[in-house]
């Protein structure tokens, strides 16, 4: 049978977990501060479709034009020109159904899961 790590070994682990998550945080935030000045003078629909991006980082155009009552066509153009912008990437094979994720913002969440 092992024994207990020390109590002060587990807190330094959690305190060191904790500053990780919070060093994340504020790159999410810095990240989509930084997107967000990028589309301000984007069309209203680019900029709608950036925010469904920023709250589900990884999208299909079908399932996003529904959620926001929008043509496929437009959210496809508005994907477009996040892509020109460098926010959206296509991540999925080339035809109708092609994913486009948020993958600055995916690479942070990823980066924090790593051992």
């Amino acid at each position: 049978s092992t024994m207990p790590a020390p109590v002060a070994t587990q807190s330094s682990g959690v305190s060191a977990t904790c500053r990780e998550g919070i060093d994340e945080i504020g790159k999410i935030s810095n990240l989509i501060e930084e997107d967000t000045r990028k589309t301000l003078k984007m069309r209203p629909n680019t900029r709608k479709v950036f925010g469904y991006l920023k709250e589900h980082p990884i999208i299909d155009i079908k399932t996003t034009a529904e959620a926001l009552g929008l043509s496929f066509n437009t959210v496809s153009s508005a994907l477009g020109q996040l892509s020109d912008l460098g926010i959206a990437e296509k991540t999925g094979p080339e035809k109708r159904g092609r994913l486009y994720s948020y993958s600055k913002y995916v690479k942070i969440l990823k980066a924090g899961t790593q051992p």
